[in-house]
Protein backbone atom coordinates (compact mmCIF):
# COMPACT_ATOMS: atom_id res chain seq x y z
CA UNK A 1 0.00 0.00 0.00
CA UNK A 2 1.59 3.19 -0.97
CA UNK A 3 2.11 5.88 1.86
CA UNK A 4 1.53 3.17 4.27
CA UNK A 5 4.70 3.05 6.81
CA UNK A 6 4.86 0.17 9.89
CA UNK A 7 7.65 0.19 12.73
CA UNK A 8 8.78 -3.41 13.52
CA UNK A 9 11.68 -3.69 16.89
CA UNK A 10 13.15 -6.71 16.33
CA UNK A 11 15.30 -9.12 18.86
CA UNK A 12 18.34 -11.15 18.65
CA UNK A 13 18.19 -13.38 16.10
CA UNK A 14 15.45 -12.18 14.09
CA UNK A 15 15.27 -12.16 10.22
CA UNK A 16 13.50 -8.87 8.39
CA UNK A 17 13.15 -9.18 4.37
CA UNK A 18 12.03 -6.63 2.79
CA UNK A 19 10.56 -7.44 -0.21
CA UNK A 20 11.59 -6.02 -3.91
CA UNK A 21 10.42 -2.09 -4.35
CA UNK A 22 10.37 -1.79 -0.51
CA UNK A 23 11.75 1.07 1.08
CA UNK A 24 13.32 0.53 4.42
CA UNK A 25 15.19 2.38 6.83
CA UNK A 26 17.51 0.55 9.99
CA UNK A 27 18.01 2.23 13.23
CA UNK A 28 19.56 0.68 15.78
CA UNK A 29 18.88 1.53 20.09
CA UNK A 30 22.55 1.23 20.79
CA UNK A 31 25.50 -0.63 19.93
CA UNK A 32 23.83 -3.66 17.44
CA UNK A 33 25.31 -6.27 15.12
CA UNK A 34 23.04 -6.41 11.38
CA UNK A 35 24.37 -8.48 8.77
CA UNK A 36 22.82 -6.91 5.53
CA UNK A 37 22.52 -8.83 2.45
CA UNK A 38 21.14 -7.37 -0.38
CA UNK A 39 20.99 -9.29 -3.97
CA UNK A 40 20.33 -6.80 -7.60
CA UNK A 41 20.58 -8.70 -10.40
CA UNK A 42 19.18 -8.08 -14.09
CA UNK A 43 16.09 -9.36 -16.04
Amino acid sequence: MPGLEQVLLLEVDDIFHAGVGTEHVARSLGVARVLVIEFWSRV
